[in-house]
């Protein structure tokens, strides 16, 4: 013969639970909520920038890209000047993340910039791009 399930026990390990659940991403340690969307929008931004330089082939491709290069410039302004006010812990965060993004940055503006006419239509906007990514390392 099987027992009952005492379903009242439940809610009373909810009750005494919730309160550690609660406190789980606090300030008091971990990473908050704030930290995780500046983060994610770098990630984003670096990412989105990674695709349009690196479908970049021919002059042609630099004109069309460019509205959205500018965009995502616009885009890591915005980053940064709240990451200006971020938490140091916040900021380390975006460090490591820009850090680790810049080599194939660098080497994907490099290529983008060797094809013929690209460096002239595109190096103000990768120049400021890149500044911006560097000065949150």
């Amino acid at each position: 013969m099987t027992r009952p399930v005492r379903l009242f026990a439940l809610p009373l390990v909810l009750v005494l639970a919730l309160p550690a659940l609660v406190g789980c991403g606090g300030s008091s340690g971990g990473m908050d909520m704030s930290s995780l969307g500046l983060n994610s929008d770098l990630s984003g931004i670096l990412g989105n920038l990674t695709g349009i330089l690196g479908g970049i082939t021919s002059l042609s491709d630099a004109q069309n890209a460019l509205p959205d290069l500018n965009g995502l410039n616009a885009d890591l302004g915005d980053l940064v000047g709240k990451a200006a006010q971020a938490s140091p812990e916040q900021q380390q965060q975006l460090a490591r993340t820009a850090s680790e993004a810049m080599p194939r940055l660098e080497g994907l503006t490099d290529t983008v910039t060797s094809i013929p006419g690209v460096a002239n239509l595109l190096k103000p906007t990768l120049d400021s791009i890149m500044s911006k990514v560097s000065g949150l390392m």
